[in-house]
């Protein structure tokens, strides 16, 4: 062959290698916009989904009769303080058996029992390895929890377990801000309402009570937070084992030790069939709980969940302690 022929037959292979290069890119793009699509498409969507319910929902919540505290379910007569709670058996299926309930339809705010959704919203729409820069708006959420810092860069991962062990509030509003606030909201609305959750509203990722007011602060029903924990609790490993670390050495991405996380959850490790949960207070919600038991039976959980209580654990304890007598 001669070496003009050589030379033909290289470039033209180079030729057909930029060509097929050229196709992939196009792909990688048109997939890339795809999804940035589909994701505008479900913000744009949860977003119309408030507008059209926003103001119907809070006349409906202004106007709710106070409820009678009664207590139903198999388990009868704990004596708690809390003026909400439910307990229930789940299997693998999501099959689900109500042990004990009590007001498991009122609304009333939920504190930090918000960051379960936050976690959800990031587990689900953000890499893991994703990183954010903390903002000042960040660091300026009220509670000075996480040791974050302006301009600090992190990942998700960390954020999230910041924010569900140490339930920080700076956490929770730095991973909102890839999307924007709004539109982290709105996601966090529209997936409660495909999950089932009807009594349910969110209006930051933080679970801080709104300063316009009570009918603007987050609210949920201990039943429909059953929901949301029986679909972490079947749907989100990754939620579920951060939940369940009684306290976590960060190390961020280039190895630097950030501080140690230690949980807001006292019961963790005091009760040995408790393997997650999470706190939440604020003034007008309360002491609020939630804890994930295991049973005997090794595809079966117990959720427990209490709302306004002046004395959250104790009343946890209580609930754990009647279910082992009715077990």
């Amino acid at each position: 062959m001669t070496k003009r022929g050589k030379i033909f037959i290289f470039l033209s292979l180079f030729t057909l290698l930029l060509f097929l290069l050229f196709i992939v890119i196009q792909k990688d793009i048109r997939r890339s916009k795809a999804s940035s699509v589909k994701i505008k498409e479900n913000i744009t969507e949860a977003n119309n989904q408030n507008k059209k319910t926003i103001t119907g929902s809070e006349d409906k919540r202004k106007n709710q009769p106070e409820e009678k505290q009664e207590n139903s379910g198999r388990i009868n007569n704990i004596n708690i303080k809390a003026k909400g709670a439910i307990s229930v058996k789940i299997d693998k299926n999501g099959n689900k058996q109500i042990l004990f309930e009590k007001n498991a339809d009122k609304r009333m705010q939920i504190a930090s029992l918000t960051k379960l959704m936050t976690a959800v919203i990031a587990s689900e729409f953000y890499r893991k390895d994703l990183t954010i820069k903390v903002s000042k708006e960040a660091v300026r959420q009220p509670e000075n929890i996480g040791q974050l810092k302006v301009g600090e860069i992190m990942q998700v991962s960390d954020l999230l377990k910041i924010m569900l062990i140490e339930s920080s509030n700076d956490a929770a509003y730095a991973l909102s801000e890839p999307i924007g606030e709004n539109g982290f909201v709105a996601l966090m609305n529209l997936k409660a309402k495909d999950i089932g959750m009807k009594n349910t509203k969110y209006f930051n990722p933080t679970g801080i009570d709104s300063e316009k007011g009570l009918e603007y602060s987050n609210y949920s029903t201990p039943k429909d937070l059953a929901t949301l924990v029986s679909y972490i609790v079947l749907n989100r490993p990754e939620i579920m084992n951060i939940i369940s670390k009684k306290d976590y050495n960060l190390y961020l991405k280039n190895g630097v030790f950030h501080h140690k996380l230690e949980t807001t959850n006292k019961l963790l490790g005091k009760i040995p069939e408790i393997i997650g949960g999470k706190t939440g207070w604020t003034k007008e919600a309360g002491g609020c709980l939630v804890e994930i038991l295991k049973t005997n039976n090794k595809d079966n959980f117990i959720i427990d969940i209490i709302l306004n209580s002046t004395n959250r654990f104790g009343d946890m304890e209580k609930i754990i302690k009647a279910e082992e007598e009715n077990s």
